[in-house]
C-alpha cells in the first residue's frame, strides 16, 4: 500500500490506484497547458501550426494523414487541418504516453 497525503486527508491506496491518480492528475494538468497556448489559433490550421501543436515535423504531419490519424481539408489551393482534430490527436498521444 502507498500512503497519499492530501491537504484534506491521509489515505492508503493500492499501487494501481496510485498510478491512476497520478496519471489522471498529470493528464489533466498537461491537457490544460496544451490547450491554453493554442486558443488564439484559428479553427483551421496550417501544416506548420499543426506540427507546432503536435511537436512534430511537417513530414510527420504528412505521415499522420497517410496513416489516417489526421484529415487534411482543401481550402482553395491551401491545405488545412481542423484544430479540434489536432488537439484530440495530441490528447490521445498524451494518454498513450501516460498509460
Amino acid at each position: 500500500m502507498i500512503t497519499i497525503l492530501d491537504l484534506k486527508e491521509k489515505r492508503e491506496i493500492s499501487p494501481e490506484e496510485f498510478y491512476e491518480e497520478i496519471s489522471s492528475r498529470l493528464f489533466d494538468k498537461l491537457n490544460k497547458e496544451a490547450q491554453s497556448p493554442y486558443h488564439d489559433y484559428p479553427e483551421l490550421l496550417t501544416k506548420s501550426h499543426t506540427a507546432k501543436i503536435l511537436n512534430v515535423s511537417v513530414g510527420t504531419v504528412d505521415n499522420y494523414v497517410t496513416n489516417g490519424w489526421l484529415t487534411k481539408l482543401r481550402q482553395g489551393k491551401s491545405i488545412r487541418y481542423k484544430k479540434s482534430e489536432v488537439i484530440n490527436l495530441f490528447k490521445n498521444n498524451l494518454k498513450s504516453l501516460t498509460s
